[in-house]
């Protein structure tokens, strides 16, 4: 697993779910029926599992059409007893701006349904805004505090909002105070992977010159860009998603074609890992994320 990793509520709620017909085979192998999950995952297993699979729980998963089989690994049996042990401060995460904003227009809204509906009507013949949007609400359906069991027109015809999002803000307070330190201190927060960084203690006014060199493989991010164009319809995405993963590959590939802006071309390989992170479901999409792995992304 993930160092540190902490699941989202979906990704932990499907982890129960298995391990709970887990019968202790030596294979770590699981089959079971759709039904054993919550009611709120109907539309969003295939998730959960992509989910448990890039956390390193689940070494495979096969879905069939009333029946799902999965082959789990070491780390899955013990997830729930590390988690406890490293405390409960671990099990808040503060959303991103965008997604706490849209959660406090849900939280807030009379008619939350109305609310989405309106949303997504303005989203019309803006398929960029519209994905955007799909996104979001997949983030807070994933994270617990809402849940989006009925459908119409391809927009939320019932919106469950549950006490999490109610209480995020105080749920926030308390782990902002929770991590302040009741002595003087220096905390570097580095939000994802951190390289070339330089951190001086118990010195003032001094100077130190940091000399990086460091560039992107162009050639294996071509590859990846090539790839993604090859097998677009292979990676069971809506037209809509399809269209907002086209026009990043068609920025970022003649960068790399030309070998220019290694910063953009690496923004746009990350950006692309988060949308197969939370879309994928295919061996092609999981190719992908290999690929980019590979590279350090």
């Amino acid at each position: 697993m993930k160092e540190d990793m902490i699941l989202n509520r979906m990704c932990e709620d499907a982890l129960k779910a298995i391990l709970s017909i887990y019968d202790g085979n030596e294979t770590l192998s699981v089959t079971g029926e759709y039904s054993i999950f919550p009611d709120y995952m109907r539309f969003s297993i295939k998730d959960a599992f992509n989910g448990l699979k890039y956390a390193g729980l689940v070494a495979s998963y096969l879905p069939a059409m009333r029946c799902w089989s999965c082959y789990l690994t070491p780390d899955a049996l013990s997830y729930f007893e590390n988690k406890t042990s490293k405390g409960e401060m671990c099990m808040f995460r503060k959303l991103p701006s965008n997604s706490r904003a849209l959660l406090n227009e849900i939280v807030n809204s009379d008619n939350p349904v109305d609310l989405l509906g309106k949303k997504f009507a303005d989203c019309e013949d803006k398929p960029t805004k519209d994905s955007e949007l799909r996104s979001l609400l997949r983030e807070l359906q994933q994270e617990g505090y809402i849940n989006l069991p009925s459908w119409a027109d391809n927009v939320p015809w019932v919106v469950e909002i549950n006490n999490s999002a109610r209480t995020y803000d105080e749920r926030e307070i308390e782990f902002e105070q929770q991590n302040k330190s009741s002595i003087n201190s220096t905390i570097n927060n580095f939000y994802g992977d951190a390289t070339n960084v330089q951190i001086q203690q118990n010195t003032n006014k001094s100077k130190q010159n940091l000399t990086v060199t460091e560039s992107i493989d162009f050639s294996k991010a071509l590859e990846i860009f090539n790839h993604i164009l090859s097998n677009i319809d292979s990676f069971n995405l809506s037209d809509a998603d399809k269209q907002q993963l086209n026009s990043i590959v068609d920025e970022a590939k003649p960068l790399a074609e030309s070998k220019i802006n290694s910063d953009a071309v690496k923004k746009s390989l990350s950006v692309i890992k988060d949308f197969f992170i939370g879309v994928s479901g295919s061996l092609s999409a999981s190719g992908i994320l290999y690929m980019l792995s590979q590279m350090g992304v």
